[in-house]
C-alpha cells in the first residue's frame, strides 16, 4: 500500500505560535484509506481527503499487514466509542441515588 510521507511544523498553543515556535512531526497519508497519521507524543489517526503538506514529499510503500492493522485498530475503536457511549446513555436513563447523610 502506497503512502505520502512528508513534514508537518506544528503549534501547540497560541503562545509558541505568535513567539515562531514550533515541532517538526513526520506525517503519513494513505490515500487509500483517506487517513493521515503521525506521532507527537501518542498516536493520532486522521480521516482526510488529501495531504496537509505537499512540500518535500515523498511517496513511500508501506508493509501488506499495515492495512488489516489500521483497519482493526479503528473498527475496535469504533466498537469502544458505541460501548462508551451506551453506557453514558443508559446511566442517563437510571434514577438518581440518593446518597445517606452520614
Amino acid at each position: 500500500m502506497k503512502a505520502i510521507k512528508y513534514k508537518m511544523r506544528c503549534c501547540r498553543g497560541i503562545l509558541e505560535q505568535s513567539h515562531g515556535m514550533y515541532i517538526t512531526i513526520d506525517e503519513l497519508f494513505i490515500p487509500e484509506l483517506k487517513l493521515r497519521i503521525n506521532i507527537e507524543g501518542a498516536v493520532n489517526i486522521y480521516s482526510e481527503k488529501e495531504p496537509r503538506s505537499n512540500d518535500k514529499s515523498k511517496e513511500i510503500e508501506l508493509d501488506n499487514s499495515f492495512k488489516e492493522t489500521i483497519t482493526s485498530y479503528l473498527e475496535s475503536k469504533k466498537l469502544i466509542e458505541t460501548t462508551i457511549k451506551k453506557a453514558f446513555t443508559n446511566v442517563k436513563k437510571q434514577k438518581s441515588i440518593k446518597r445517606e447523610s452520614v
